[in-house]
């Protein structure tokens, strides 16, 4: 006669696998957000500056020759953190990690649509925050490209796996956030 297992007992392994990979991913990732500041924050923030008292640059106002063409292709970060100066100094901190968090939310999300579940994807996005930490995870706009990256690829495993062309909407909004969030 087959015993029968509790659920708590079942799934505590698997648990016990998420807790130990999220929590040590996000220790790294906040602890090397908290001990650093990217060198290009500041610029970051002079072009958000620049841009709110100004308009859109035609020609470079931090170089030399001051002739030559111009393009921001990240104005809309520049602006963000050119607010964000204006609140106290953990909010970049804050703003990160909550960047981080979304980011391991969408992963986990894309990972359960592909068939990926359980320890597999706690480990998964545990060494991704553990990775990421050492140069995406900091105050740079790729960390919102990747979150808007993995919410194209939900969108679309929603639209794979359902025919609706409901979800194909969202490609061209978070493509256009995309491209002025961080241009490349």
């Amino acid at each position: 006669m087959e015993q029968k297992v509790s659920f708590l007992k079942r799934k505590m392994p698997v648990r016990v696998c998420f807790l130990f990979c999220v929590a040590i991913g996000f220790f790294v990732a906040f602890s090397g957000l908290l001990a650093r500041c990217d060198k290009d924050l500041w610029y970051t923030i002079a072009t958000g500056r620049e841009i709110v008292a100004n308009g859109f640059p035609r020609h470079s106002v931090w170089n030399i020759d001051r002739t030559d063409g111009f393009v921001v292709q990240q104005w809309l970060y520049c602006v963000i953190a050119y607010y964000l100066d204006f609140l106290p100094v953990w909010s970049y901190s804050a703003f990160a990690m909550a960047q981080v968090v979304v980011l391991a939310i969408l992963t986990n999300i894309l990972l359960k649509q592909r068939g990926v579940s359980g320890y597999k994807s706690y480990i998964t996005i545990g060494v991704s925050l553990v990775v990421g930490s050492l140069y995406i995870f900091t105050h740079r706009p790729e960390t919102a490209t990747l979150i808007l990256l993995i919410s194209e690829c939900i969108a679309l495993e929603k639209f794979r796996s359902s025919s609706k062309s409901r979800y194909l909407i969202w490609l061209p909004v978070l493509m256009l956030i995309e491209m002025n969030i961080h241009g490349s």
